[in-house]
């Protein structure tokens, strides 16, 4: 695996000033000054005719190969600046970065950059580190986002953005999301991608400024105004309402008992990550000791933050699905006795009008039985006693037929 560093050499302008004012304390010494970029790599890396692959005047080519290493340095003397590109091989990318960052130690405990400005304008070692800690940064800030959306959602729902935070950062990051359409595709838009809009020091500032919400503000007026004189109140109710009323950031507010570390702890681990961040991003300077300690914080902000999440996905919505629940049990509660109120006027018209209708269907159904009546009558002259001994002749004439049969 082979990796290139390049450096430009200037000298000090203040080096030289310095200097010059030194000699002038003795007019009558002449000194020649050989110094040069090239003398000194040479003499700092031992670069002799045993490793020169080619030489002229203004370029110098040396390379040297050791433990598995071959390291390659091309020297261009042009005008006054020196052009020093230095190649690495190694078995390995990390063996290669080892061993460049050796030579650049070399070069920093040197007293070359006394007399020298050096720019470092290929710097493999910050590519290699930046590398390695873009995923990370990568997973951290999905997760961040994650734990946001889930827990501004869950509390204030699809109009998550415009409930606690100011309107400087919502017309920031409508901005940044660049909307176009009409009004319902904007604010459909929002509501999808908010949180995408966002860079870091809009989420600290999100997260970590004290300030009222608007529900705050609402409820502190009603205590007032039902509160004139606060010095008729007692301690306890004075130290309960301060409670209350102090302004609270949203960490406080929502993640408050969520993670182990505190609120500072969070908030400088933030800060020192979107510092870090920002030059990872940008290609800037980000050597070993940057990443150790970036993938340090990264690593401690990612446990507090998928066990926030662990938190929300769990215990807060079983609690969400409860709460609704138990709103919507109300609702029909409270539906239930509005309707009990408004049939009961009814009923109670119904029940009152109910025996004048029974009486009206009484004398109806009398009016409708009154023909039925006469056809249960017996014919005139036709009494029960004549009923009878008709009967009594039916018999005997009976008998008689079945003695005559006999």
């Amino acid at each position: 695996m082979t990796i290139t560093s390049s450096y430009i050499f200037f000298q000090n302008p203040y080096y030289a000033k310095k200097e010059k004012a030194k000699k002038d304390t003795n007019s009558n010494v002449i000194e020649l000054d050989i110094d040069s970029v090239y003398l000194r790599f040479q003499h700092l890396f031992s670069l002799d005719k045993n490793n020169i692959v080619s030489d002229s005047i203004y370029k110098h080519t040396y390379s040297l190969v050791a433990d598995d290493i071959k390291e390659t340095f091309v020297i261009n003397e042009v005008g006054k600046g020196t052009y020093i590109q230095i190649t690495v091989s190694g078995k390995t990318k990390a063996s290669a970065i080892k061993y460049l960052e050796g030579i650049e130690q070399k070069i920093s405990l040197s007293d070359i950059e006394k007399k020298y400005i050096m720019i470092v304008s290929y710097d493999a070692v910050s590519e290699y580190y930046c590398n390695k800690i873009y995923p990370k940064l990568n997973e951290l800030e999905r997760n961040l986002r994650k734990l946001m959306f889930n827990t501004y959602t869950l509390q204030f729902g699809s109009e998550y953005y415009s409930k606690t935070i100011s309107e400087d950062i919502q017309s920031k990051g409508k901005r940044t999301l660049k909307l176009s359409g009409n009004e319902q595709k904007k604010k459909t838009e929002t509501i999808k991608s908010f949180f995408y809009s966002l860079d870091y020091s809009d989420i600290q500032s999100i997260l970590f400024e004290q300030h009222w919400t608007g529900e705050d503000q609402k409820e502190k007026n009603q205590f007032l105004a039902k509160n004139p004189n606060l010095s008729e109140l007692s301690n306890e109710q004075l130290v309960r309402a301060f409670d209350r009323f102090t302004p609270k950031s949203d960490w406080q507010r929502l993640f408050d008992g969520k993670v182990h570390c505190s609120e500072a702890e969070i908030s400088e681990a933030i800060n020192y990550v979107r510092t870090n961040r920002n030059n990872v991003a940008h290609c800037k300077y980000f050597k070993k000791e940057d990443y150790i300690k970036c993938n340090g914080e990264i690593r401690k902000l990612n446990h507090e933050i998928m066990s926030a999440i662990k938190i929300t996905e769990t215990k807060d919505f079983s609690d969400k699905n409860f709460e609704n629940l138990m709103l919507g049990m109300q609702r029909i509660k409270d539906s239930l006795v509005e309707f009990e109120k408004s049939i009961a006027p009814i009923i109670q018209t119904a029940v009152k009008t109910i025996p004048a209708v029974l009486a009206s269907f009484s004398e109806r159904m009398s009016e409708i039985l009154k023909p039925f009546s006469a056809l249960g009558q017996l014919p005139s002259g036709v009494d029960g006693d004549d009923e009878a001994s008709l009967e009594n002749e039916d018999t005997k004439d009976e008998n008689e037929t079945q003695n005559s049969n006999q």
